[in-house]
């Protein structure tokens, strides 16, 4: 886990837009300033890194190609029946 600082520019892991200043932490939790004013986040939910935002899209990315594939071939199952 990321040593977190207030005043620090923090992105939020599953939805980039969430990104702003820490305004205040907390044990487990950080207060985000955001443009859409203030969030509170799980330390684990926020990261520094963008590269860490970019891998996590691109592995949703892998697994919703897959349930799309199978959303298709059971529809097709279905049809065939």
């Amino acid at each position: 886990m990321d040593n977190f600082v207030i005043g620090q520019y923090v992105y939020e892991i599953f939805d980039p837009k969430n990104s702003g200043t820490i305004k205040e932490l907390t044990l487990d939790d950080v207060i985000i300033n955001t443009s859409n004013g203030l969030i509170t986040l799980g330390k684990d939910k926020i990261t520094n890194d963008y590269h860490q935002i970019i891998k996590n899209l691109l592995e949703n990315v892998e697994e919703w190609k897959e349930l799309w594939g199978q959303s298709k071939r059971d529809i097709r199952a279905l049809q065939n029946r």
